[in-house]
């Protein structure tokens, strides 16, 4: 009775963890180093234009990364190749007073999700890209293991 209890639990458990996930890739930069050139891009598929969505970056970064910050250009691209205006993002990874790296972290490597639009709505349905480029003036850029996106469904 006790394992049928635990096994329900896990079972509610790991579907909870699934509302409102819609979309999520991340993109491995080669060698750790992000050139300019290298812009990750991502393919999602919208079935419904009511719905709204959440959109995050993830960004993996080690703690050798040389500012406290990084700049994100989103460049979108809908169905029918319209594009929308760039949008440029001022990610915080490093606390400005302390140093301390945010998000969460094991030895020198640090992982963040970081909330950059809230309920978006789509104008069509589709496959809209959506392309992501350092923006800062050091390129490339050194210590960035891993950039990408997920979209979830407002709460």
């Amino acid at each position: 009775m006790k394992k049928l209890l635990f096994l329900i639990a896990l079972m509610i458990g790991l579907q909870a963890c699934e509302i409102g996930g819609f979309y999520k890739s991340i993109e491995d930069i080669q060698d750790g180093v992000w050139n300019e050139k290298n812009e990750p891009t991502f393919v999602i598929d919208i079935k419904d234009k009511t719905e709204s969505y959440d959109l995050y970056y993830y960004i993996r970064n080690a703690t050798q990364y040389p500012y406290s910050n990084l700049y994100i250009s989103r460049q979108m691209t809908g169905p029918d190749k319209e594009q929308f205006p760039s949008v440029r993002n001022n990610i915080i990874l490093f606390d400005a007073i302390t140093g301390n790296p945010l998000g969460e972290g094991l030895g020198d490597i640090w992982d963040h999700k970081i909330l950059v639009a809230k309920a978006i709505k789509f104008n069509k349905v589709g496959k809209f890209t959506i392309k992501l480029r350092q923006d800062m003036r050091q390129d490339p850029l050194p210590f960035v293991m891993s950039v990408g996106i997920s979209l979830e469904k407002t709460q």
